[in-house]
């Protein structure tokens, strides 16, 4: 007993599924021009994963409501615990089969996508930390309130004082 809504949520998951494949793909790129310290590409990858962000959201919101007039269908009060692994344990057969694989396709990516962001995360803050220690040491002047670090001039000797950020502009 397939019910009538089912078509159009199987279709509906179908499209969430591709959008979070093109989602995992955009934060895989975003991941790699982080590691590459890519401050264009990165910027442009960002841009990406807010628009196909955006289209998530509408997609969710569509699944939901799709979700509710399956639920109805099949006799069962929509609420804010319906899932799509909770439909398809009502559906009889093969339908139970269709909806289970797109909920385990979308858990699967869900949790792609939350590994790549804290991967992410995690790179960013180490990149972060990378360019700050490259300032501290070109510079010779803390960032963080620390000591100042040794400099020394073409040749070789100590630096009396700091290097100043027009010395940086104008030498490096």
């Amino acid at each position: 007993m397939a019910t009538a809504p089912l078509p159009a949520l199987c279709l509906a998951l179908d499209d969430e599924v591709a959008l979070m494949r093109e989602l995992v793909d955009a934060c895989q790129r975003e991941q790699a021009h982080v590691m590459a310290f890519e401050a264009r590409e990165l910027t442009a990858c960002i841009g990406e994963k807010l628009a196909l962000s955006k289209r998530l959201e509408a997609q969710e919101v569509l699944c939901r409501r799709l979700m509710g007039d399956a639920a109805l269908e099949l006799g069962v009060t929509p609420g804010a615990d319906l899932t799509v692994t909770s439909l398809a344990l009502r559906m009889p057969e093969p339908a139970r089969a269709e909806l289970l694989e797109r909920a385990t396709c979308l858990r699967s990516l869900g949790g792609a996508l939350r590994e790549l962001q804290a991967m992410t995360t995690l790179l960013s803050s180490r990149g972060a930390d990378v360019v700050r220690a490259c300032l501290e040491g070109l510079s010779g002047s803390p960032m963080a309130g620390g000591a100042f670090a040794d400099t020394y001039t073409a040749h070789g000797r100590k630096r009396q004082d700091p290097i100043t950020k027009r010395d940086l502009l104008t030498n490096v």
